[in-house]
């Protein structure tokens, strides 16, 4: 898997050259864990953001290979918590979160229908970091931040699906996108001796708004 991506890497400078657009895609995310019944029973959705360079080229008359390399911040959070002592003394209250930054690089194939569009195909991320965050809201609980990257896998994969709208300017085109990304491996780690965020299994997904340019 690290060849796979150090190999990807090293080609899209060389892919990039040759292609006939190259954008810029920004944009929020909503972004929620599942898998396993601790995301349900403790734990929300949150907003995340999505980032990065799209490379994209025609094959044949409306079909397109589009590529990339995208930043993203996944994740979830919980409602406000109320922590107490034995004696059910109130301590104050706090939100959790947990957010993981991938570097992502997609492979989509894109059909193009006059302005509309809508492309899909498989993804895979690296794991750069990931962050616990307890946010203090009332009494004497405290910002904490912690690294949570052990409790996760390096790699995670999945299916992008996407549709678009493409407005053509005088010197470059601008586009709208809402995206999905469904993860479909494991992204728990195995941590011996050590409890781990779930006894079970957790995916990733996301669904973002994307403003792009492209010329």
């Amino acid at each position: 898997m690290k060849k796979y991506l150090l190999f990807t890497l090293i080609m899209i400078p060389s892919i990039a050259f040759t292609q006939n657009k190259i954008g810029l895609e920004i944009g929020p995310s909503y972004t929620f864990f599942y898998g396993d019944a601790i995301y349900d029973d403790f734990f929300n959705p949150k907003f995340g953001y999505i980032g990065g360079i799209s490379f994209e080229k025609d094959l044949i008359k409306k079909i397109a290979i589009k590529t990339g390399l995208f930043f993203e911040n996944k994740g979830v959070q919980t409602e406000e918590i109320f922590y107490t002592t034995i004696n059910a003394q109130n301590l104050g209250t706090a939100r959790i979160k947990h957010a993981n930054y991938y570097l992502t690089l997609p492979l989509m194939v894109k059909y193009n229908m006059k302005s509309f569009y809508i492309n899909g195909g498989p993804y895979l991320s690296y794991l750069i970091d990931a962050k616990y965050r307890q946010i203090g809201l009332s009494g004497g609980v405290t910002d904490t931040v912690l690294d949570n990257k052990p409790l996760y896998k390096k790699f995670d994969a999945g299916l992008m699906l996407g549709v678009g709208k493409t407005i053509s300017l005088k010197k470059f085109s601008m586009y709208f996108e809402i995206r999905n990304s469904l993860g479909l491996l494991n992204i728990h780690a195995t941590l011996p001796n050590a409890v781990s965020l779930s006894n079970g299994k957790g995916y990733t997904n996301s669904t973002a708004l994307i403003i792009g340019f492209c010329k």
